[in-house]
């Protein structure tokens, strides 16, 4: 970790981009109290040009505490809005009263944002002087702003609501602005003050339709007490009154509205009678059907349009002749929104219809027409819908497979599945198609599968048979599950795979021979899905091949197949037969291997946290979970008593297995597993410490903590390795801190090794006297994570013994000491580090350069130049590709 020093040079840096990492990294949390963190913070605020970085300043600042109150107060009065912005919210999170008095001066800003996030801070604040001044100062804007105060508000409400109410009440009559009114609305309704009505009412008269509108579902959000009021307003004389009071009637379910919006039909203004026409829709009472079908002659185009849609949705016979009339003589657009309402009905003289607009040149029209021929059964749809199939229109040809599949009609197998052949285009409503045409699809599925070698087709034909869940598929599925003899090509195993699915899903018990075969496969794909067809059949003969399936492919190929629900439907089949043969192989999943096992990003990983730590996705707890589940069934004892109990048990052959599984199944096991930490047996409570590790839970923190005073090293070593795992995952173990501070001078040196690494992530300056003290440890692996933890310490008061061990007698300390040097950063470390490029080992004079590049000053570049030279390659590369990222290529050429 880079030292302050370092930081603090980066800070003249002359990229903004640069001292905006500088200023984020100058505010880790084992930094925050260093003086000259604030020092050049405030310096920065001051003398940076840059608003960008000033801003990353004060985010910052929020992080060192209540010291920096005083300079965000200051930046309350940054030139830039943002900036300003951004120390109100840090003012809001750090709570301090001191900021009162001038975040309601803030308030008085220019810039509408600063005025906002200064109210929103100070309502944070609770103070009843802060509250008094936002409510004056929406007092004062709310009414004349067209910017949103909502969440102001919503805060309000529940900290001194009557003030609030008035104002938005307020807004309802004085029609500040149309934001501002559906704002006022809303919030209005969701409080449920009956006040409220009859401003809302007068909303129905806005100038504004979204107005109007929002102001009607606030009435029906209002719900009963709204009703009265809106009856009221149908005996209105505004035309736009009694047309949204019907709306919100409507709305809350009542047909009293039906007569007034039937009178509104005849209204001499055609918005109001198209309006009428949409909320009678909405009403759905057939009294409306003839009085809407009248309106397919009014007098203006758009009228006849939502009558139009309106007919069609309410799809009542009485409507097909009036629309086929209209479809004869309607002009184009009218026209083509007919031949849609049309295509709702089932009627010999709409195919007809259709049957000549299917080759109209509207796609649209095309569309509508295709639609309508699903129910027809003339011989001439068929040759139409296949040639459908064809069309340039996107949704004409997907409209076609649609209609194809509901038609029930075996003719529409083959063009469906000469499609799905041809074309990856439409691919789920194909086989949602063939899927509704059932058994006839089976048989051309299975020729198609038993000709093609275009593997996505054969895969998804295969999992399409399985969906049909015919018998005439299992043969040919099972065919196809057996493995080649020659070499195994990826399709082969993917078909296997589909294959066992596929059976699953049939569900035919002439398939558990097949699957049982396939079992053995080579592929764990295969094997897994072959499991999970098997979990299907709960019968006595899957027990067997589903054991030996659990004995042969561990935890860890059920958590990283990315098929964890395999084991899982294993765990439960096997609990509902009652297998207890499976007792043993379902704990040894349960105990699957919890570090890391291979893999370079793995090694990253477990060089970054001092060690790796246990890995336990959200999927593999599921199903370590149903595991846990059917142990408790197969021996009727709670998960946590069976495994306590084996790990109790001295001569039991799964003892270490049940002590690993202790910790797989959350936090089930919790807290007995806390206290066998009490236990006499050190193998249990070493057990248990593991156990609380692995769980992630911070409440495991303390009991981890006390068991460090355990008399046996094998439990001080266990709760020190579970608390890094802790701290690795981001909880906060700091008051162990102390206690392995200790642990540094015990006299075994694998606790000592370990603590050094347990205190490389939890990081603080309390650490620091301990390590250094460590660095003469006269173990070297002791020595090497003493210096790893310096190098996450980031405290450049550890440099000078950190380069004393630069010439430590052992090579890994030696390298650990380059690494540690490097990301501290300092100047002071540039002489020896130089010194080293002549080292006779080549690791040495390699991360010598490394370190070099990371401290990136002048002299650090100048002694880059005399690695060019080296006899290594790897050197002179790394020097070169250095000099390069330091500027340092245009001297050298």
């Amino acid at each position: 970790m880079r030292s302050i020093s370092a930081l603090l040079r980066a800070l003249q840096h002359p990229d903004d981009e640069m001292r905006r990492f500088a200023v984020s990294d100058l505010c880790e949390h084992h930094q925050r109290t260093d003086p000259r963190v604030l020092q050049a913070l405030s310096e920065q605020l001051l003398q940076d040009e840059c608003e960008h970085v000033r801003e990353v300043v004060t985010e910052s600042l929020g992080k060192l505490g209540t010291i920096a109150v005083p300079l965000l107060i200051t930046t309350l009065n940054d030139a830039d809005p943002y900036v300003r912005r951004k120390a109100a919210q840090q003012l809001g999170a750090l709570g301090d009263e001191r900021a009162i008095a001038p975040l309601i001066q803030t308030l008085q800003d220019d810039h509408q944002d600063v005025q906002y996030e200064a109210a929103d801070t100070l309502l944070n604040l609770h103070s009843t002087q802060a509250i008094a001044a936002v409510i004056q100062f929406l007092q004062q804007h709310y009414l004349t702003s067209n910017s949103s105060h909502e969440g102001l508000i919503r805060k309000l409400l529940v900290l001194q609501p009557e003030p609030v109410v008035d104002l938005l009440l307020q807004a309802l009559t004085t029609h500040p602005s149309d934001w501002t009114c559906q704002e006022a609305a809303k919030i209005l309704a969701e409080v449920g003050d009956e006040r409220a009505i009859q401003p809302l009412v007068t909303l129905f008269e806005h100038r504004m339709l979204n107005v109007n509108e929002t102001a009607a579902r606030a009435l029906v959000q209002l719900g009963a007490m709204a009703i009265p009021a809106l009856q009221d307003a149908l005996a209105s004389e505004s035309p736009w009154r009694v047309l949204w009071a019907s709306y919100a009637l409507v709305q809350l379910g009542e047909f009293s509205a039906l007569v007034t919006l039937l009178d509104l039909l005849h209204h001499p203004f055609w918005g109001i009678r198209q309006y009428a026409i949409a909320n009678l829709t909405k009403l759905g009472d057939r009294q409306s059907v003839e009085p809407i079908i009248a309106c397919l002659q009014d007098s203006h185009d758009k009228v006849q349009l939502q009558a139009v849609q309106a007919l069609g949705a309410l799809k009542d016979d009485r409507a097909i002749e009036p629309l086929l009339e209209l479809a004869q003589s309607s002009p184009e657009p009218l026209w083509r929104s007919t031949i849609g309402a049309l295509s709702q009905f089932n009627h010999p003289r709409i195919a007809a219809l259709m049957l000549t607009t299917v080759q109209h040149p509207d796609p649209v029209t095309r569309y509508y027409a295709i639609l309508a021929l699903k129910t027809d059964e003339s011989e001439q749809i068929f040759p139409l819908l296949v040639k459908a199939l064809e069309d340039p229109d996107w949704n004409v040809r997907k409209a076609a497979i649609q209609v194809l599949g509901d038609r029930s009609d075996p003719q529409a197998v083959r063009p469906l599945i000469q499609r799905f052949k041809q074309t990856e285009e439409h691919g789920e409503d194909t086989i949602t198609a063939l899927l509704k045409l059932g058994k006839p699809a089976v048989a051309p599925l299975i020729a198609v599968l038993k000709t093609s070698t275009h593997e996505r087709l054969r895969h998804q034909v295969i999992l399409l048979l399985g969906q049909l869940q015919d018998r005439r598929a299992v043969p040919v599925l099972a065919k196809i599950l057996q493995a080649s003899k020659g070499e195994i090509q990826h399709s082969d195993i993917g078909d296997r795979a589909a294959a066992a699915q596929a059976l699953g899903m049939i569900g035919d018990a002439s398939a558990i021979e097949s699957l049982i075969g396939a079992s053995q496969d080579i592929d764990e794909k295969v094997v897994l899905r072959v499991a999970e067809a098997l979990s299907q059949f709960k019968l006595p003969i899957v027990v067997e091949p589903l054991i030996q399936i659990l004995q042969k492919w561990n935890g860890w190929h059920f958590a990283y197949s990315g098929q964890p629900e395999a084991v899982q439907a294993i765990a439960q089949t096997l609990a509902a037969i009652g297998a207890q043969r499976a007792i043993e192989p379902l704990l040894k999943v349960l105990a699957w291997g919890y570090e890391y096992p291979c893999g370079l990003g793995m090694q990253e990983e477990a060089d970054r946290t001092g060690g790796g730590s246990p890995s336990l996705t959200r999927d593999v707890l599921a199903a370590d979970q149903a595991i846990a589940a059917a142990l408790t069934q197969l021996t009727g004892t709670t998960i946590s008593d069976l495994l306590l109990g084996i790990v109790r048990d001295e001569v039991h052959p799964l003892r270490a297995t049940a002590a690993i599984a202790l910790g797989r199944v959350g936090d089930l096991t919790l807290v007995p597993v806390m206290d066998a930490l009490q236990d006499e047996d050190a193998f249990v409570r070493r057990s248990a410490a593991g156990a609380l590790g692995m769980m992630y839970d911070e409440r495991a923190v303390l009991p981890l903590t006390e068991a460090l005073q355990d008399a046996e090293d094998e439990v001080v070593l266990q709760a020190i390795e579970s608390l890094r795992w802790l701290a690795v995952r981001a909880r906060h173990v700091l008051e162990a801190v102390p206690t392995l501070c200790q642990l540094l001078t015990h006299t075994n040196w694998q606790i000592r090794e370990a603590a050094a690494r347990a205190l490389s992530q939890s990081p603080d300056e309390q650490n620091l006297i301990p390590l250094v003290t460590s660095l003469s440890d006269p173990h070297p692996t002791v020595r090497k994570s003493v210096v790893f933890a310096l190098r996450y310490l980031g405290d450049e008061r550890a440099i000078a013994p950190v380069q004393a061990q630069l010439t430590d007698e052992d090579l890994d300390v030696r390298l650990e000491a380059i690494r540690c040097l490097g990301e501290i950063g300092v100047p002071e470390s540039v002489e020896p580090l130089t010194e080293l490029l002549t080292n006779p080992e080549m690791k040495v004079r390699l991360g010598a350069v490394i370190a070099l590049h990371q401290i990136g000053t002048a002299s650090a570049a100048a002694a880059l130049m005399t690695a060019l030279q080296d006899e290594s390659p790897y050197v002179q590369d790394m020097a070169n590709w250095a000099l390069k990222e330091l500027g340092g290529r245009a001297a050298l050429d």
